[in-house]
């Protein structure tokens, strides 16, 4: 068996890569433990050697004595280790010793492995000795929240309800809608610990998450509510919402107007315009006959005060609606003032010029415009040829 200074003067002539895998194999074999022992005796270099050669051996021990190091760098790296292989009853006695900035540490590394159990033992280990273990209840095990709910969320507040609806959405939800449909009044905490949760739940759990906006909905505005994710989940079930409650609400259903019931559609726009601002960025969505009948039903209130279509709405409409428009947009005083104004619409309406069209235009005089202020014949006839 080569002796430690060796082992470590052939590790300096080794790239970083190849000094690590080295390190792990030789963790690999039991039989080299004396040796490793021996280098974690060394100097810093030789300790983070060690350290790296627990990737291969697991041994949580050598982790753990290697959390009191003098090197910050070997600390940190033994706590990952320790947290990452070593047993609850390992873990425990250096957490307990450790301060908050290295607890924080060892927890990090325990939710993203999802090791729960060890977090149940540090939660008890905690309620044993008196220290805060409430903070960690999040992080803990289903088990073990039902067991000691009560006691860990007694004075909770938002943040800790965000947690728990972050690891454990159906148990949040659960204790909230319970809470919700005991309630008689309105409930300004339970308010906050729910818009906590439905904030960070994503996609998750969205039939329960219904339930509680309902559920809240009794005796809360629904403009009070934090919906997160629900509204693009959910927005046939938030638009019936909203079209039966009477509070004053913010809110955007255009990206999900295909979603939508057309009935749902109509409703929102004769009760609650403002829920489908800027028909333009959601009227192609929906199918062209749905179109046609909803333009049918409210063109008045998609122009703009001088009477005129928006050019990005138009392409939208059906042909027949298009040409209905083209053929309105002739009497209008705004263009008669503003000849420029035909070249785009003619540019929206994309259709060619018609011989006909042109032999009509052909013989007709030739008013003064400077003195009238109307279009030139050209921008006319473009315009009027675009629309057959």
């Amino acid at each position: 068996m080569p002796s430690a200074s060796n082992t470590l003067n052939n590790w300096k002539a080794l790239s970083h890569s190849q000094r690590m895998q080295s390190a792990y194999e030789l963790g690999l074999d039991p039989q080299n433990l004396a040796l490793v022992d021996e280098i974690e005796r060394g100097d810093g270099f030789a300790r983070r050697m060690a350290l790296q050669t627990i990737y291969g051996s697991r041994d949580a021990e050598r982790a753990a004595r290697l959390c009191s190091d003098a090197s910050r760098l070997v600390r940190r790296g033994a706590l990952k280790l320790l947290a990452t292989f070593g047993e609850p009853a390992q873990i425990e006695p250096v957490f307990l010793s450790s301060g908050e900035a290295t607890r924080r540490s060892i927890v990090r590394v325990l939710v993203k492995l999802r090791r729960r159990s060890a977090i149940d033992a540090l939660c008890l280990a905690l309620q044993n000795t008196g220290g805060e273990w409430q903070i960690l209840a999040p992080y803990a095990s289903r088990n073990f929240l039902e067991a000691h709910f009560e006691a860990a969320f007694a004075r909770g507040g938002s943040a800790d309800w965000a947690r728990l609806a972050r690891h454990h959405s159906r148990l949040a939800l659960e204790k909230l809608l319970k809470r919700a449909g005991n309630a008689t009044e309105r409930d300004t905490l339970l308010l906050g610990h729910a818009n906590a949760a439905l904030a960070v739940l994503g996609a998750r759990e969205n039939d329960l998450a219904l339930q509680l906006v309902q559920s809240l909905a009794r005796f809360v505005a629904l403009g009070e509510i934090t919906l997160g994710d629900l509204l693009p989940q959910r927005p046939e079930a938030i638009a019936q919402m909203v079209l039966k409650s009477g509070d004053k609400i913010s809110l955007d259903f255009g990206p999900f107007v295909a979603r939508l019931q057309p009935e749902t559609v109509r409703q929102l726009l004769l009760e609650r315009p403002s829920t489908l601002r800027s028909p333009e960025r959601w009227l192609e969505r929906l199918p062209l006959e749905f179109r046609g009948a909803l333009w049918s039903e409210f063109e008045r209130g998609w122009r703009t005060s001088s009477g005129t279509i928006s050019t990005e709405l138009l392409p939208h409409l059906p042909r027949e609606a298009r040409n209905r428009e083209a053929q309105r947009h002739l009497a209008l005083p705004v263009l008669a003032v503003k000849p420029e104004n035909w070249f785009a619409l003619r540019h929206v309406f994309g259709a060619r010029r018609s011989t006909s069209a042109r032999s009509a235009s052909a013989g007709r005089s030739r008013p003064d415009f400077a003195r009238r202020g109307s279009p030139r014949p050209g921008c006319q006839r473009a315009f009027r040829s675009s629309i057959h």
